[in-house]
């Protein structure tokens, strides 16, 4: 054999061994958070490098009390779109999946519930918590209910029952969900999924798998850090004390020219809160009432308004800050026992600010120039009406209103350039 066709073969070996697929494995998620564009984006790009690795299943481990719809149907496209069968596991033991997480587990391939867990609730609401007004809450409701009426269908579910889920705001446990028809199956853990789903079939649209699991490795996809942080700092609260902070750190600043650290963190606190707020329903009407709470606070220093600027300014920022985040369920909305404390915080420590500043203000300058306004000297040369003073051991031109001689006491009124001007002190020679 001529070493061109031995290259030819060797290269050919290679090539295959490159493109034959890896040992298939197990991938598993876990969703413990609010239903919001990272944890979206988790799920879904696990969902693809599952597909992408040809991965034999993906197991999503959820605890969710909702979250966005636009977040949760983009999680349901990704579970239904997958090649690879998906299993929504709502665990552990008390874990509940609703609201949207309602919908997410019923999209699954495999809906299972861990013993003690429950799921339903997914009454559509407004951003403030509120039951949304009658014809609103008929459009609402009758697209939620439609979105569960077409998942159910597709997974061969309770049509019926995951309806009332949503119209009702019906809430199921593990065993009812089951015998009702809502989930596949109730195990413990994923070890017990894995062992039930042995040898189970799944329909992929004219294929039927049949599933191997046998001596497969689980492998744990995690978030990445930017991820990870951005999960943490976009909790409502966690932002918004983030924000709060960073304001009050770079007010300082300002108000201290030089310090520094408070700077610095203040924008740090500042960027991380803005970073968590990117991917939350920002309400700005929320975020003008803030802005107006701040100029009234402010203005107050200016104009005496016997505390009413002052009270309008607190009112102003309570209640944009209720409203700042236009969340659907109570998790990722700012509550009063987290505004009321922060706000009122924020304006104790401006007001105590603002009260030191203006203080300074007010005090006499005792250094440079003006500091020798109310100084008291003695008339070295007299003044008619120029002439020298001795100031502090000092010799200055001076100048006077009305003639003085050599001996008289006076006191500085003023500062001009280098010449001062002086008044005599009555009584006094």
């Amino acid at each position: 054999m001529s070493r061109l066709h031995l290259f030819g073969a060797l290269a050919a070996v290679v090539l295959v061994l490159l493109s034959a697929p890896g040992e298939a494995s197990v991938r598993y998620l876990e969703l413990d958070d609010n239903i919001h564009r990272v944890t979206a984006e988790f799920i879904g790009r696990g969902i693809e490098t599952a597909n992408e690795q040809g991965d034999s299943l993906v197991i999503i481990q959820l605890t969710t009390p909702g979250g966005l719809v636009s977040e949760t149907e983009h999680i349901v496209q990704s579970i239904m779109g997958s090649e690879v069968p998906v299993v929504v596991f709502v665990g552990p033991t008390g874990a509940q999946a609703l609201s949207a997480g309602f919908f997410i587990t019923l999209s699954a391939d495999f809906a299972v519930m861990a013993p003690g867990t429950s799921i339903g609730a997914a009454h559509p609401v407004m951003g403030d918590g509120q039951e949304v007004g009658e014809i609103m809450e008929g459009k609402m409701t009758n697209s939620a209910a439609a979105l569960m009426r077409s998942i159910a269908e597709q997974r061969g579910r309770n049509v019926e029952l995951a309806e009332k889920g949503v119209t009702e705001s019906l809430t199921f446990t593990d065993q009812e969900a089951l015998e009702q028809g809502l989930i596949d199956y109730i195990c413990a853990d994923v070890e017990e999924i894995l062992a039930t789903l042995q040898d189970v079939e799944v329909a992929r649209g004219d294929r039927v798998l049949i599933l191997d699991l046998t001596g497969q490795t689980v492998v744990r996809e995690q978030m990445s850090f930017r991820q990870r942080l951005l999960s943490v700092v976009a909790h409502p609260h966690i932002a918004y004390l983030l924000l709060g902070l960073g304001t009050l750190c770079i007010y300082i600043e300002f108000n201290n020219p030089g310090l520094i650290i408070p700077g610095v963190a203040g924008v740090i606190f500042f960027v991380l809160g803005l970073f968590g707020m990117s991917v939350l329903p920002v309400n700005y009407v929320g975020v003008a009432l803030i802005i107006l709470g701040i100029i009234l606070l402010v203005a107050e220093v200016k104009v005496t308004s016997y505390g009413l600027l002052s009270l309008g300014g607190v009112a102003s920022l309570l209640v944009g800050s209720l409203m700042l985040i236009d969340g659907p369920i109570p998790a990722m909305r700012i509550g009063l026992g987290v505004a009321l404390p922060v706000v009122l915080t924020l304006v104790g420590i401006a007001a105590f600010l603002l009260r030191l500043v203006v203080k300074s203000h007010g005090r006499q300058v005792v250094t440079g120039l003006e500091g020798l306004v109310g100084e008291k000297g003695v008339v070295r040369e007299a003044l008619d009406p120029r002439g020298k003073v001795a100031v502090h051991g000092e010799l200055w031109d001076a100048v006077s209103d009305v003639p003085l001689a050599p001996g008289d006491d006076v006191e500085v009124t003023s500062v001009e350039r280098m010449l001062i001007r002086v008044r005599r002190l009555h009584g006094m020679h």
